[in-house]
């Protein structure tokens, strides 16, 4: 696996940088389940862990930005805890369980990380299949206009009160061009866009992103792996597909 190789190569660097010996480590067994909505599951169990992680992975990040949706994507993360149709409280419910989440943005993908207690796995599955499907839907105009503000003042703080980022902004958009120049497109936005942004088009642009066919979920640490199956098929498998970003 990519993700494997990648960490065992690290692994080598950090040995051979410190002049160790370096130690093998046995890989997880990784299992690969691609779903009939177009959701692609990577479990990796491991009994040595004491608690469970799902990362759930969508993958249309900021370069796939229209113009009109500049820092779209960092609003969206921002949203992710704000509530769904029948959940309010997506981060209250995590911690609850002893457990805490994290949402990013990047060029390439946003993403929702949750680190549980094993015994929680079956909440935060059901608690992710809730936002994929319901997110949108459950958008309110505080919550979005709270988000707006996050936005806007992260993005000041980046390059109002530091304007010598300005350069570094510049410099991303001028390395990148032809059909790669939207990887300079900051994943703040323009300053504009996501501060004007109304309900309604941050949600068509949540249905359009939250769908399973666009999106990768994985499953690591102390979990059963034939359970942690029926789960996701339990919460997952009847959400639609949506149409692909490009």
């Amino acid at each position: 696996m990519p993700l494997a190789r990648a960490i065992a190569t690290l692994v080598v660097i950090a040995s051979v940088a410190r002049a160790r010996p370096v130690v093998v480590i046995d890989r997880l067994p990784v299992e690969h389940v691609d779903m009939r909505n177009g959701l692609h599951v990577i479990l990796a169990p491991d009994d040595a862990a004491s608690s469970v992680v799902v990362h759930v992975r969508y993958k249309s990040g900021a370069a796939l930005e229209r113009t009109i949706e500049a820092g779209y994507t960092n609003l969206l993360a921002k949203l992710m805890s704000a509530g769904s149709v029948h959940v309010k409280d997506f981060d209250a419910r995590i911690e609850a369980a002893g457990g805490w989440a994290n949402a990013q943005a990047t060029h390439d993908y946003f993403a929702v990380t949750d680190s549980v207690p094993a015994h929680a796995l079956d909440l935060v599955l059901w608690l992710e299949a809730e936002r994929m499907a319901g997110l949108a839907d459950g958008m309110t105009e505080a919550a979005v206009a709270a988000a707006r503000d996050a936005t806007v003042a992260e993005w000041r703080s980046a390059y109002v009160d530091e304007p010598y980022a300005l350069v570094t902004r510049e410099l991303q958009r001028a390395l990148w061009v032809g059909e790669f120049a939207r990887y300079g497109n900051p994943v703040l936005g323009d300053g504009y866009h996501a501060h004007v942004a109304s309900v309604e088009s941050v949600r068509r642009f949540a249905r359009e992103r939250l769908a399973p066919n666009h999106a990768i979920l994985v499953v690591a640490g102390r979990f059963d792996r034939a359970a942690a199956k029926r789960l996701v098929e339990r919460y997952f498998n009847w959400i639609p597909m949506r149409e692909t970003v490009t």
